[in-house]
C-alpha cells in the first residue's frame, strides 16, 4: 500500500526507504499489538505490551463490550503512530540535510504516506472491532466509526511536519554568513635612531632646547678638566 503524495516529477529519492520504515514497523505493530485482538473471543486471554513496555492481560471469559473495548479504542495504539511519525519525519530531515535536498516536498510526501498508514491500521482495527462484536458474523454490527481517531492522528502529523517547514522558512536568516572578521594591521614602529628623527620632525622646538641644554652641560663638564 502507498499513500505518498506524489509531487510533480514523482517520489523524493527518499521516498522508499521512508515507506520501507514505515511499512516494517506497521506489520510489526499490527502482528503484537492488534491481530491479537482478533482471537479475544476464543476464551483464552489476550496478552500484549503496551508502549511502555508494561506487560497486560485482557480477556478471558468476558465479553468484547464495555470497559475492555474501551482500552481497545482509547489510546491503545496512538502512542505508537505517534512515535512512528516522529522517526519518519526526523529520518526524512535527516537524509535531507545529509544530501543537500530542499525539505519541503519529502516532507510532505511523508505526511501522506503517514496518514494512509494510519488509516489502515484504524481500518484493520475497525474489522476486529466488528468481528469480536458481531461474534463471528461481523455484518450483523455496524462498524466503528473511527474518522475522531483518525483526524487525531492527521492532525499530529501535519502539526510536526508544520514545524519543521518554519525552520524551513527561518533557516536562510540562520544560515547568512557572518561578516568577515577583520584585523587593521598594526602601525609599523620604527626603530632605533629611527625614532629619533621622528621625534626630531615632531617636536622642533623642544629638540633644540634639549641640544642647547646637552651643549651647555658638556661645556660646564669640559672646564672641570681644564
Amino acid at each position: 500500500m502507498t499513500n505518498g503524495v506524489q509531487a510533480e516529477g514523482g517520489a523524493s529519492p527518499f521516498y522508499p526507504i521512508i515507506e520501507k520504515m514505515v511499512v516494517d514497523e506497521i506489520t510489526r505493530l499490527d502482528k503484537q499489538q492488534i491481530t491479537p485482538w482478533a482471537f479475544f473471543n476464543s476464551g483464552h486471554p489476550v496478552r500484549y505490551k503496551d508502549f511502555y513496555g508494561a506487560e497486560k492481560t485482557v480477556g478471558g471469559a468476558i465479553l468484547f463490550d464495555g470497559s475492555v473495548r474501551i482500552v481497545f479504542w482509547n489510546g491503545y495504539v496512538q502512542p505508537f503512530l505517534e512515535a512512528l511519525a516522529v522517526k519518519a519525519i526526523e529520518e526524512t530531515v535527516r537524509r535531507c540535510k545529509e544530501n543537500d535536498y530542499p525539505r519541503r516536498i519529502p516532507l510532505e510526501q511523508t505526511a501522506g504516506l503517514l496518514k494512509g498508514y494510519n488509516r489502515k491500521t484504524f481500518a484493520r482495527m475497525v474489522d476486529i472491532d466488528r468481528r469480536l462484536r458481531g461474534k463471528g458474523y461481523p455484518d450483523s454490527v455496524q462498524p466503528y466509526k473511527a474518522a475522531g481517531e483518525i483526524n487525531l492522528m492527521d492532525a499530529f502529523v501535519e502539526r510536526h511536519i508544520a514545524g519543521e517547514l518554519k525552520l524551513i522558512q527561518a533557516q536562510p536568516l540562520a544560515q547568512l554568513p557572518a561578516a568577515p572578521q577583520t584585523t587593521p594591521p598594526a602601525p609599523s614602529v620604527p626603530k632605533g635612531w629611527a625614532r629619533v628623527e621622528i621625534w626630531h620632525k615632531e617636536h622642533a622646538l623642544a629638540a633644540k632646547i634639549l641640544w642647547a641644554a646637552f651643549a651647555a652641560i658638556s661645556a660646564v663638564i669640559a672646564k672641570s678638566f681644564l
